[in-house]
């Protein structure tokens, strides 16, 4: 299936250190990214902003969720310094399908999910929990029996789960999620 700017993207990568051999700027429409991170490093730059995301080693892993706020056209550079195999999952979500989905929210949750949404490259991140893992890997690994149309609509429930649990996680930590600049 091709992907484009108005479709929820649901994907995983395993065993290769790096996401792209690309390390070329590339353009990057505005997005929602979530990234559960189960082994290995990210290091990229969006806009001129460093964002280091480490789950460890196979030996010694500690997932991460990642979410990221593309509010605008945006650049997007990757750098391959890892070498460490990744075991990741990655949700993409455009902003304007998020946006219609949200306006069924009761304003406490608005609040909140308006300002990550309203922020460009607001982030939050955090340590998941088993139910998250659990659904990662589920995309990692999806039954193998499914074929077509039945494994993309299997995918993007489970990323639809990891997306609800995530946001969930955000609203209920109350964690700063405004940009900050990382190393």
């Amino acid at each position: 299936m091709q992907y484009t700017s108005q479709e929820l993207f649901v994907g995983a990568l395993e065993g290769v250190p790096n996401c792209t051999s690309d390390t070329r700027e590339l353009h990057i429409w505005p997005k929602f990214m979530l990234m559960v991170l189960l082994q290995g490093a990210q290091h990229f730059v969006v806009d001129e902003r460093h964002f280091e995301i480490d789950a460890g080693t196979e030996e010694a892993s500690s997932p991460v969720v990642f979410m990221l706020n593309v509010a605008k056209d945006s650049r997007l550079r990757f750098f391959n310094d890892s070498r460490t195999p990744l075991r990741k999952v990655m949700i993409s979500a455009p902003l304007p399908w998020l946006q219609r989905l949200f306006d069924t929210q009761g304003e406490a949750q608005k609040s909140v999910l308006q300002s990550f949404f309203s922020q460009h490259l607001a982030h939050f991140s955090f340590e998941p929990g088993q139910h998250i893992v659990q659904s990662a890997q589920k995309i990692m690994h999806p039954p193998p029996a499914l074929e077509g149309e039945l494994s993309s609509l299997y995918l993007r429930a489970q990323g639809l789960d990891l997306m609800w649990q995530s946001l969930l996680t955000m609203l209920l930590t109350g964690r700063n999620i405004f940009p900050r600049r990382h190393s």
